[in-house]
C-alpha cells in the first residue's frame, strides 16, 4: 500500500494515518474530523474515538480514566497553535502506554529533538519521524513491537 501522502500530499494532516491498518483508533485532539475522514477513506469503517475540548471532553481526563485499549493513538493536542504542557508531562505519557496497544503518533510543532522524547523512550520505540512545513509527526511503538 502506498504512504497516505502519496494519495493526500504532505499536509500533517495525511502524515498522522496509520502505516497499517488498525483494528481501534483513539485521536487526542480530533479537531475538524480530518483525520478520521482520511483514515476512514484509506482503510474503511474502523472504530475511531474521538476526543476533543470542542466535544466538550479533556484529553488528558480521557487518557488517564479510559480501560480501553487502540491499535492507533493519535496525539494532536494543541491550545492556540502551542501545545499545553501536560502533553509532554510523564503522567500522560505513561497513560498513553497504557492505553495503546501498537503505535502512538504525536504531532508537534517543535524541532526533531524534541526535549521530551526521553519520556516516550520510557514506554515506546521511536519507530520513524515525518516533518511537514511546521510539524514534525513521530511514531512510537509499543516495546516489543515493530
Amino acid at each position: 500500500m502506498e504512504p497516505a501522502e502519496a494519495h493526500f500530499g504532505f499536509t500533517y494532516w495525511s502524515l498522522l494515518i496509520p502505516p497499517f491498518k488498525p483494528e481501534s483508533v483513539l485521536i487526542l485532539g480530533s479537531g475538524m474530523g480530518t483525520v478520521t475522514k482520511l483514515i476512514r477513506k484509506i482503510y474503511g469503517a474502523i472504530p475511531i474515538d474521538e476526543i476533543d475540548k470542542t466535544l466538550g471532553v479533556d484529553a488528558f481526563k480521557y487518557a488517564a480514566k479510559t480501560n480501553k485499549v487502540y491499535d492507533y493513538v493519535i496525539v494532536d493536542l494543541f491550545d492556540g497553535d502551542k501545545v499545553p504542557k501536560k502533553a509532554h508531562g510523564e503522567k500522560f505519557i505513561s497513560d498513553l502506554a497504557k492505553i495503546t496497544k501498537t503505535m502512538v503518533a504525536v504531532n508537534d510543532p517543535t524541532s526533531t529533538t524534541n526535549p521530551f522524547w526521553h519520556l516516550y523512550d520510557m514506554n515506546f520505540d521511536l519507530v520513524h519521524k515525518k516533518e511537514s512545513k511546521n510539524n514534525t509527526i513521530s511514531f512510537w511503538a509499543k516495546e516489543g513491537v515493530t
